[in-house]
């Protein structure tokens, strides 16, 4: 048998294990009690991942009505522009952590790298939510975007769903 040989880890990849060394609190469930205990866990263990990044050209909070209550949304703009493509994000936490401050780096990113605005959805979490709520707050907001495009000077037809 050949022998394996491993690659030596690089500095980019060195620093991210003393990262999560350094936020591993975060990651021990025995720690955490409560809900809120581990949403706070969560977003202190994100913080790592959200220093630095591209600044955008404009970034705006705005809430969008569904059901007698109002969904937090963050607009990214990498680049003034009279209209561009949108990419609706919604953050990881499997529904029950996370928001678009947890993820902000990589819409940041994401907007940045593709030219295209971003529309961060803030959805509602479980358990104060029940399944599908979050799914059909993220619809109600790609419909409700999709009807004031214009106001946010956004092409609207073209537009892409995308969950991290």
């Amino acid at each position: 048998a050949l022998p394996i040989s491993v690659p030596a880890v690089n500095w980019q990849q060195a620093r991210v294990l003393e990262m999560q060394e350094e936020y591993a609190a975060a990651f021990d469930t025995s720690l955490v009690n409560t809900i809120e205990e581990m949403r706070a866990a969560y977003n202190e263990e994100r913080k790592m991942w959200n220093t630095g990044g591209p600044v955008m050209a404009e970034t705006v909070d705005f809430d969008v009505p569904y059901e007698g209550d109002k969904v937090p949304v963050r607009l990214l703009r990498p680049v003034k522009a009279e209209k561009l493509p949108v990419i609706f994000f919604m953050h990881g936490g499997g529904f029950v952590e996370g928001d678009n401050d947890t993820h902000g780096l990589v819409q940041r990113k994401l907007a940045a790298y593709s030219g295209c605005v971003v529309i961060g959805i803030d959805y509602f979490l479980v358990p104060e939510v029940r399944y599908p709520v979050a799914i059909e707050e993220c619809v109600a907001v790609c419909k409700y975007v999709n009807t004031i495009n214009l106001h946010l000077h956004i092409e609207k037809t073209i537009w892409f769903p995308l969950m991290y």
